[in-house]
């Protein structure tokens, strides 16, 4: 029988939009949230950099940038710690309803953490599976030293306060009020059309990697009906843009992530296939990957009994 802790907490709420009126706050929470910790980062990067000009006068201005950019995607992965942040006061101040009914829950939340993050780990290696076996790509050993590994081991959990911030904003605030308004299959859609959208201003992006994202946005709501809380979501998200980044040495949804353990290579111009500057992400091959995902959920929730009667495919 199908039960959600998750997707039951949202009836807690004092107040549920309607689905267009989430939507739009949903954007609200991630937009208002990055513009708010963009003025709090640049308030302590002004702060820091002012110091190191009173304590060295004679440093300059490329000097300061060169000492800094090292640090970048830190700061840049930090500011998702304001989105999680805004969607923290919504729940609490406006919906009046604990945070932690977000799926955020206490019990065994490091092993759902460890169990996401081997799931994404393990999803996008079989995409760079495919890669290596039909020819799209190469894999050779990147540049390691003591500074690289230590870039690689500490960036971890930024990358899954970014994945974690998403996934909170999509499948744990947006998926069950969508749900609550109208039904499951209407979440799953408007929730992983949105996160699709989210992505539509990234470097490289095509049409063919915005459906992967909303593809993968689809898969992480069925993982969210199969596991119920956030802490796999945010260990599976945050899993999947670090090998690709910083094992694989892949662009991150068209971004670099500025250190791997291996340097991967493009042996193919096309596109579709090898996913071009966008990444792995844009490739067919992703595709194929993402929706066997998606089919393997489905028939694990329906062998289970735990598919919900509104996803039931009907004979």
């Amino acid at each position: 029988m199908f039960q959600s802790r998750m997707l039951e907490a949202v009836k807690q709420s004092r107040y549920i939009p309607p689905v267009l009126l989430a939507v739009l706050i949903a954007l609200l929470l991630v937009y208002g949230g990055e513009f708010f910790g963009a003025i709090v980062m640049f308030i302590l990067a002004f702060s820091m950099g002012l110091g190191l000009k009173m304590a060295n006068p004679d440093i300059n201005g490329a000097a300061l940038q060169s000492m800094v950019q090292p640090f970048q995607i830190y700061f840049q992965l930090l500011l998702f710690a304001f989105i999680v942040l805004a969607v923290f006061f919504w729940v609490r101040f406006v919906e009046k309803r604990p945070f932690a009914s977000l799926g955020f829950y206490k019990a065994g939340w490091l092993r759902e953490l460890g169990k996401g993050f081997l799931i994404g780990a393990g999803q996008f290696s079989i995409v760079v599976a495919l890669l290596a076996i039909t020819g799209t790509g190469r894999l050779s050993l990147g540049q390691i030293g003591l500074q690289t590994l230590l870039f690689i081991l500490t960036i971890i959990p930024f990358w899954i306060l970014q994945g974690g911030a998403e996934e909170l904003v999509t499948r744990g605030w947006l998926f069950p009020t969508a749900s609550e308004k109208s039904n499951i299959l209407v979440g799953i859609l408007i929730s992983s059309l949105l996160f699709g959208a989210l992505h539509i201003f990234n470097p490289g992006v095509t049409v063919l990697s915005l459906v992967n994202i909303v593809l993968d946005g689809i898969f992480a709501c069925f993982l969210m009906l199969r596991y119920d809380n956030m802490w796999v979501l945010a260990g599976m998200h945050g899993a999947w843009n670090f090998v690709q980044g910083n094992i694989y040495g892949i662009e991150v949804s068209g971004q670099g992530a500025n250190g791997s353990l291996l340097a991967y290579s493009n042996q193919s111009n096309m596109d579709w296939l090898s996913g071009g500057a966008f990444g792995a992400e844009g490739s067919i091959l992703t595709s194929i990957v993402l929706i066997g995902c998606i089919a393997y959920l489905y028939w694990s929730l329906k062998k289970d009994g735990k598919l919900p009667q509104s996803l039931s495919i009907k004979k």
